[in-house]
């Protein structure tokens, strides 16, 4: 009866009984149209996110193209940061002002990776940390991102930020960062953690577990090292570091023994290493040795502590690691600063030496968009440096037009100052300690002493005296304050003469051995070690990030990153 009831009331509300009935169906209501469109525009606009995730961007780019109306700023900075073009990511989120949209996750997660992709983790995770996340998922989205950028953090800066914070939760997240950082093994980063968490049960990190800490690493660990022989001071270094970074991870879980590559050849070594039972190998130094390491193929994960040349087939394998303080990697890293530091004209300054020409192939390969390379000088020996700086700052032309204004007015003298090109916003210093000395003389003499001047490693190695002013790279180690290297002062003080950076070396390996897996595992993660900040790449080579200071009263004094390139 009630199905009738309410049949019969729609046909007299009809105006024509059975023509109604044959009336075509009237079409959707428009508010029915623009809530499927709506939804249909949300559905691209979350695939295209999901191919950005995933590192399609061009295939985003795609359906961005087929997207109209406003609402896609977010969409646009994340797509500017996969093509590279950090600036216009951040003029697209800077355009945004105080609109709902900087309310979103993604805002937040969006300026975190400009300021990082600009050299500024430490700003990155700030951002992270003032952020107001509300879903559970936010938070647990939010305290990933903060662990990943949280891990590039040198310590010095991790301690300022915590003494400098604003809250209680803020204090926490910086201090923790910097206990974490400095832990060597995995174990031991559990058991911070565990105990972290029991302290802080209701703060975000405790919510969001940090990648890598399941790993187990390895339980015998058999080391090659010349002990022996021309290369054993360089053995022993690094031998001292791997124990000093062993001896301070905590409670022995692992056994380590070292064979002596100065008394046995490699093959033999790796064979005794097997037959004791190892799991991991890390050595040997010599390129010699690594090269027949590379042919022995050897079934156990390896870190070599040299780099050599292999065949393309052979790069990339999980089980064998290269790593090495390699000027390349200085290289890289200065190419990468002068653009964030937007230099756009440099000069490059460089020895005949083989480490100063290797710099000089990888500064030049790995220059970004806007930075050009306007000219090199070359120093046969110091006695020439402010002969060859002259000729590069365009000093000797000026002094040809002075020549020749003496020559058109003969008898009249003519006030002139010599003047150097006004085209070079930046010189690189690839120098050793004394062509570096010799370089900021001939700077002062050629009216160049405000260009500014950018060094790798081996300029400080007679000391900092000279140098005032310069941007240096170099591992953390030597320019910076470190918790670990002053509880290692007393047990090792070989660690503070000349060979120093083989003993900070010698720390990374041990650290490198147990967190190889989690590195393997994806090009994001980092390690935060003594030599620099360390990550894997697809080539099977430890890439080593320096740090930066500036030279200041024979001191050094922590660099920040620069400005953008504009």
């Amino acid at each position: 009866m009630l199905t009738l009831a309410v049949v019969a009331g729609c046909q007299s509300a009809s105006d024509g009984g059975e023509d109604a009935a044959r009336a075509p169906v009237a079409a959707a209501p428009p508010v029915l149209d623009s809530a499927a469109l709506a939804m249909e525009r949300a559905r691209r606009v979350q695939q295209a996110w999901s191919l950005l995730d995933a590192g399609d961007v061009a295939g985003a780019r795609a359906v961005r193209d087929g997207l109209a109306g406003d609402g896609l700023e977010l969409l646009d900075a994340g797509l500017a940061l996969g093509r590279g073009d950090i600036d216009a990511a951040a003029e697209t989120l800077r355009s945004l002002g105080d609109s709902a949209a900087t309310g979103h996750l993604r805002f937040a997660l969006l300026s975190a990776d400009v300021a990082a992709a600009r050299g500024d983790h430490a700003a990155a995770v700030a951002g992270l940390i003032a952020f107001d996340a509300r879903a559970a998922s936010d938070v647990l989205a939010l305290g990933r991102a903060i662990w990943r950028h949280g891990t590039r953090v040198q310590g010095y800066r991790l301690a300022d930020l915590g003494s400098r914070a604003g809250s209680v939760a803020e204090r926490a997240w910086w201090r923790f960062l910097q206990t974490y950082n400095e832990a060597l093994t995995p174990a031991r980063q559990r058991t911070l953690w565990s105990g972290w968490r029991q302290g802080h049960p209701d703060h975000p990190a405790a919510l969001a577990r940090p990648s890598g800490l399941d790993e187990r690493g390895p339980q015998r660990i058999a080391v090659l090292l010349p002990l022996s022989g021309p290369l054993a001071n360089a053995g022993e270094r690094v031998r001292d570091g791997f124990l000093a970074g062993y001896y301070e991870a905590g409670p022995p879980t692992q056994s380590i023994a070292f064979h002596d590559t100065g008394a046995a050849p490699v093959d033999a070594l790796y064979e005794e290493a097997m037959a004791d039972g190892a799991d991991a190998i890390v050595g040997p130094l010599s390129k010699e040795n690594v090269a027949r390491m590379w042919d022995l193929d050897p079934i156990l994960p390896t870190v070599t502590l040299n780099t050599i040349a292999t065949p393309a087939a052979a790069a990339g394998t999980p089980r064998l690691v290269q790593f090495a303080l390699a000027v390349e990697d200085e290289g890289r890293a200065l190419a990468r600063r002068l653009g964030v530091d937007g230099r756009r004209r440099i000069l490059v300054f460089r020895t005949r030496a083989d480490w100063s020409e290797r710099a000089a192939v990888a500064l030049e390969t790995n220059l970004p968009d806007g930075v050009e390379l306007v000219d090199t000088g070359v120093f046969p020996d110091v006695k020439e440096v402010t002969s060859v700086v002259g000729e590069a700052l365009g000093i000797e032309e000026s002094q040809a037009r002075q020549t020749a204004l003496a020559r058109l007015f003969p008898g009249v003298e003519v006030a002139f100052t010599a003047r150097r090109r006004a085209d070079v916003h930046a010189v690189v210093a690839l120098l050793d300690g004394a062509h570096a000395d010799s370089l900021a003389a001939a700077l002062r003499f050629h009216y160049a002493a405000g260009l500014p001047v950018y060094g790798s490693s081996q300029a400080l190695r007679d000391g900092a005296r000279g140098l005032e002013g310069m941007r240096v790279c170099d591992m953390p180690w030597r320019l910076y304050p470190s918790a670990l290297k002053a509880a290692l002062q007393d047990p090792f003080p070989a660690m503070a003469d000349t060979a120093e950076s083989l003993f900070a070396f010698g720390v990374d390996a041990f650290r490198i051995v147990n967190r190889l897996s989690w590195l393997a595992g994806s090009r994001e993660h980092r390690i935060m070690g003594a030599s620099g900040t360390l990550g894997l790449g697809p080539d099977g080579l430890v890439q080593r990030e320096p740090a930066w200071a500036v030279v200041r009263g024979g001191d050094f004094q922590p660099l920040l990153p620069g400005r953008p390139l504009r």
